[in-house]
């Protein structure tokens, strides 16, 4: 389960082009985000991910620490984000995935600015 999530933030964050199927790939279509107190489902989420890809130059993602217990992963990562304006930003991030059959079904995740500006809500960055 860790080495899909690692590549999941590969494929589907760092990525700079938006793909469905990829999406589909490794979440469910019953998937729910809960980032600080966002909640997203499945369709919610896609959208989030579409319109981060119109307004990020580069994400660069880096894994500090993970966990994996029963059906779940813990990560911490930090995420430093260039986007089309030039504006940088650093997030630190916690998040537990869960999975059923194969696929991540829930996030949920606290996302904290550690450098740039409060102004630009990125979201949930994952």
């Amino acid at each position: 389960m860790e080495k899909l999530v690692r590549e999941m933030l590969h494929q589907i964050i760092e990525n700079k082009v938006y793909d469905e199927q990829l999406i589909t790939t490794y979440f469910s279509p019953q998937y729910v985000q809960v980032v600080n107190d966002t909640v997203l489902d499945f369709e919610g989420f896609k959208q989030h991910i579409k319109k981060l890809k119109e307004v990020v130059h580069t994400i660069r993602l880096e894994i500090l620490q993970t966990g994996e217990g029963k059906d779940c992963v813990f990560t911490k990562h930090k995420v430093e984000v260039l986007l089309n304006d030039q504006s940088t930003h650093t997030y630190k991030v916690m998040a537990e995935f869960l999975f059923q059959e194969g696929k991540i079904i829930r996030c949920e995740e606290l996302t904290y600015l550690v450098e740039g500006k409060a102004s630009y809500n990125l979201g949930a960055v994952v």
